[in-house]
């Protein structure tokens, strides 16, 4: 797991370089180890990311949890 959670925090330090974002949401089945991964998430962004913009980027929990892909296929037939 702490492999893949850096792995991850990898990938959102190049998001954070690319984009420079106020935000990044994470939702879907992963979000229930959310305790347990954003040490790491935020360890990757601290030290990957273009000075100044790890500062700006929150790293937030998606409010529908796991049911996030759900609710957006769901909003997609409507």
């Amino acid at each position: 797991m702490k492999t893949a959670f850096t792995y991850l925090g990898g990938a959102m330090a190049t998001v954070v370089n690319l984009l420079n974002p106020e935000a990044i949401i994470v939702g879907g089945g992963v979000s229930a180890l959310w305790d347990l991964m954003l040490p790491y998430l935020q360890h990757e962004i601290d030290s990957g990311s273009v000075a100044g913009f790890q500062n700006k980027v929150q790293i937030r929990r998606a409010e529908l949890g796991r049911d996030t892909g759900i609710y957006g296929a769901g909003a997609l037939f409507v």
